[in-house]
């Protein structure tokens, strides 16, 4: 087997976790995970996740084709091995539904979705709707259907439900996760 610094290259069935300090002291931890970047996203969002239920506080994280980048702050201690446990297959699929209510493309993705639905006109009389518009019906329309994900972030508690919606349900079962 090849190797990486006296260690372990990494490879879809050996993945190797690594913790390093930059010059100004953060702490980052690398995840070197060769699965590609939609696995490796998905699995860095659900990591976020954990570690801001765990340290109550949100972190940077980015992901490609052959990495998870984690960026901690100094007051994160832990053990570098428990990270392996942060995400189990049992939960990863709630996990990472939250994770995805809560990140910036959540918005986006609505919007896209609904007009592809075709909840969100993109043509009304026989003009084009504006997109500031189209923006505006689609905000609209998630505030009707998915109340929680417009709420007041200091009134909820806990998980956001998902309602029973077919626009919310079509949206939630592109999102479902095979355990890995």
């Amino acid at each position: 087997m090849p190797e990486f610094r006296g260690r372990t290259m990494p490879t879809e069935d050996t993945l190797v976790l690594e913790r390093f300090f930059d010059e100004t002291g953060g702490m980052h931890l690398v995840i070197h995970a060769p699965l590609g970047g939609r696995i490796n996203r998905a699995w860095g969002l659900a990591l976020r996740k954990c570690f801001c239920r765990k340290f109550n506080f949100e972190l940077q994280a980015a992901a490609n084709e052959d990495a998870i980048l984690l960026s901690l702050g100094p007051t994160h201690r832990f053990a570098v091995e428990d990270v392996w446990n942060y995400v189990q297959s049992a939960t990863a699929n709630d996990v990472l539904v939250q994770a995805l209510l809560v990140a910036p493309m959540f918005g986006t993705r609505w919007r896209w979705n609904a007009q592809r639905a075709l909840a969100v006109l993109r043509f009304r009389g026989g003009k084009k709707v504006p997109p500031r518009l189209q923006r505006m019906n689609a905000d609209d329309l998630l505030t009707v259907c998915f109340p929680d994900q417009v709420a007041c972030g200091e009134n909820l508690s806990g998980d956001r439900e998902i309602p029973d919606h077919p626009l919310v349900q079509a949206h939630s079962h592109a999102i479902q996760v095979t355990p890995w």
